[in-house]
C-alpha cells in the first residue's frame, strides 16, 4: 500500500466519519454505481453558467431559454 502524497479535507472528513467509506472510495476506488441529485445538479448549473459566460465572451449573448435549455 502506498502513503497518499496529498489528503483533502473531504477525505479526511470522510476517514473519520466511516473508515470503511474511506477505504472503498479512496483505497480500492470503488464506484459507488448511482450518482447523488445534488451533484446532477451542480453539473447542470455549471454547464448554463460556461454557456452563458462564454457567450459573453464571444460577443454572442444568448438568452434565457437556450441558457435554460442547457
Amino acid at each position: 500500500m502506498s502513503v497518499p502524497t496529498h489528503l483533502s479535507y473531504s477525505q479526511i472528513n470522510c476517514c473519520l466519519s466511516c473508515p470503511l467509506r474511506y477505504r472503498l472510495t479512496y483505497i480500492d476506488q470503488l464506484d459507488p454505481g448511482f450518482v447523488t441529485e445534488s451533484l446532477v445538479f451542480g453539473s447542470a448549473i455549471h454547464q448554463a453558467a460556461a454557456t452563458f459566460y462564454q457567450s459573453c465572451l464571444e460577443a454572442w449573448p444568448v438568452d434565457l431559454e437556450a441558457v435554460m435549455d442547457v
